[in-house]
């Protein structure tokens, strides 16, 4: 047993060394050639995986700690948030979301599959991926934004219907219990609600007041402490069918009315470099390029109509608000990517036998497609204001028409 423990040590850390060794490369090219750097580390993520060279595989281990970094993506994201939820962002989240499930649907029953899996495959493009999208707003500037803050709130709306969905289908395939479901629905509604009516108020007192006592004698105890909250909100999420990331976005809400906000922000930056590289790192290790040319036409027909729903739905949701043009269609274009909980949905289908291994593969192809298509339409939208790694710019004045 402790030699097949030392095995698997050995095997993790050899793992991360590669994963983190091409994400410095791929960090490095990215500043050279001025481009985000997460494309390019998703692209070494195929290179290193079963693919092409072999060298890392998808494991468990792997899986568990690309997670974590999806956590500690939206740690500095939820810090930067006052507020998140309002009649608008529910709207554009659910517009969102209701023209992605029925296209899914109806683009996988054109391809030869029957409706139940079509449902399924149209649940996995619903939910937009709140760790890409922050990711794309962080590395072109725009993070603390008014728009940004309409997509994050909006992808948060959309992952939870997702999640919905999803136990709804699992009920009719596997005979669950309909009354654990709507005990997990309830729990989920229950967990945002104190979140955002008590978890803000109560917080960040304790957080200062724990700070006005420990932190002067030991300086770095209020961001322990902070991280500390960020694990149990994850934990919490979690374990009532939620995801790990949106427990940690949730936390970072909760703590962003802390004094000490900015400390948890600026200390979590170096964490997030790691964790984050592992999480897109493995994306691509988790893709099988053989998937590519087998279903070539369907990943290429689910990408346009997964992006083109997520579009039409969100921006027209905006307009519908006054929200300007452009931003509108930021709000749209920002929606787009898909990626943590497309890669749940779809590993819970292949789980029960909904779908097969290659429907999972391609829909990391989609997922790719669309994080590629966002980052591109992203910057060019913001043309002339796009550096990397730069600092958030000024809020937005105003994003409604007057």
């Amino acid at each position: 047993m402790t030699i097949i423990i030392m095995s698997a040590i050995v095997s993790l850390l050899f793992d991360f060394s590669v994963m983190i060794a091409f994400a410095i490369i791929a960090y490095l090219i990215s500043h050279k050639i001025k481009q985000p750097a997460n494309i390019l580390i998703i692209i070494a993520g195929i290179i290193i995986g079963p693919s092409i060279l072999g060298l890392v595989h998808y494991t468990d281990a792997v899986s568990i700690i690309a997670r974590t970094g999806g956590i500690f993506l939206l740690i500095g994201l939820g810090v930067s948030f006052t507020e998140i939820f309002n009649r608008r962002s529910i709207i554009v989240g659910i517009s969102g979301a209701f023209l992605s499930f029925v296209g899914g649907i109806i683009v996988s029953y054109f391809f030869g599959f029957d409706f139940l899996s079509s449902m399924f495959i149209g649940t996995v493009i619903t939910s937009s991926c709140i760790a890409m999208t922050a990711d794309v707003l962080r590395r072109i500037g725009r993070v603390d934004t008014v728009t940004s803050k309409l997509i994050l709130s909006a992808a948060i709306i959309d992952n939870i219907i997702g999640l919905i969905i999803l136990s709804s289908i699992t009920v009719f395939y596997t005979g669950t219990s309909v009354i654990n479901i709507s005990v997990t629905l309830a729990a989920i509604i229950a967990f945002i609600v104190l979140v955002i009516f008590t978890g803000t108020r109560l917080i960040p007192r304790f957080i200062d007041r724990f700070d006005r006592y420990f932190g002067i004698v030991i300086p770095h105890i209020t961001f322990m402490l902070g991280i500390c909250i960020v694990f149990i909100f994850a934990f919490i999420a979690e374990s009532i069918g939620l995801l790990a990331s949106v427990g940690a976005f949730l936390a970072g809400v909760a703590m962003s009315k802390s004094l000490s906000n900015r400390f948890l922000q600026h200390g979590g930056e170096y964490i997030e470099v790691i964790y984050g590289a592992i999480f897109f790192a493995a994306i691509g290790i988790a893709t099988d390029i053989s998937v590519l040319w087998l279903m070539a036409p369907f990943i290429v027909a689910l990408s346009f109509v997964a992006i083109l729903t997520k579009f039409v739905g969100c921006s027209y949701a905006a307009r519908k608000f006054k929200i300007k043009r452009k931003y509108s269609i930021i709000a749209g274009i920002g929606m787009a990517p898909r990626g943590e909980v497309a890669f749940v949905i779809a590993l819970n289908g292949l789980a029960v036998g909904i779908v097969s291994k290659q429907v999972y593969s391609a829909i990391v192809f989609v997922s790719f497609i669309t994080t590629v298509f966002a980052l591109v339409t992203l910057k060019k939208l913001y043309e002339g204001n796009y550096k990397i790694n730069s600092q958030p710019k000024p809020k937005e004045k105003s994003i409604v028409v007057k």
